[in-house]
């Protein structure tokens, strides 16, 4: 099975091939060679075992809706304006205030960051049906904000950051295996105003 994620991962095969067609091909294959007790149904059983991973690693990294947040407009590297509804789905995280230097140029400030379920966005004049998950970082404290509540949030839609140097944290890929495409960054905490409240457990 790994050997077939690995083969989707680093290749285009699943663009071309109906993986999930061959696995079954390959299970009915595998049988037939079984029952015949034929030698060549342990190879079969394993190929049979690595397609099915390739198929399932294919469907989770590769397969979006055409309506994700991400592909409509195409989330790319450069920040693009955006404003979204969405729903709160872990719990609020404040990261402590980094350290002065003095040769930053700009100061930074204390993030609150969230992962959240898009449901539209804004196109012109128009909320649209949308979906997807998406990492939301905010700069500053936010308040008033729990998991299960439906916000309204304006920022800037991008990709994840590719690492830079050997060794640093592939944080795309990382996203990507959770399903995130693209993160959304706000630059003030009034920039989310909570149009939902979420059921109070």
């Amino acid at each position: 099975m790994c050997s077939g994620i690995f083969m989707d991962r680093h290749t285009a095969i699943g663009e071309h091939t109906p993986l999930w067609l061959v696995s079954l091909v390959m299970w009915m294959l595998w049988g037939v060679a079984f029952r015949a007790q034929h030698y060549a149904s342990c190879g079969l059983l394993l190929i049979t075992v690595a397609c099915l991973g390739a198929a399932s690693h294919h469907a989770a990294w590769r397969c979006f809706p055409e309506n994700h947040v991400a592909l409509r407009p195409l989330a790319t590297e450069q920040p693009e304006v955006a404003a979204l509804r969405c729903r709160v789905t872990s719990v609020l995280q404040s990261s402590p205030l980094p350290p002065s230097q003095p040769l930053a140029t700009v100061p930074r400030s204390v993030e609150t960051m969230f992962l959240a379920k898009v449901d539209s966005t804004r196109h012109q004049q128009a909320w649209v049906p949308s979906c997807g998950r998406i990492r939301v970082r905010v700069s500053g404290h936010l308040l008033g904000v729990e998991v299960g509540d439906r916000l309204e949030v304006f920022g800037s839609l991008t990709l994840a950051p590719r690492p830079v140097n050997p060794g640093q944290p592939d944080l795309r890929a990382a996203d990507r295996s959770e399903r995130i495409l693209c993160r959304l960054d706000v630059s003030y905490p009034d920039c989310v105003k909570v149009i939902e409240c979420g059921r109070k457990l």
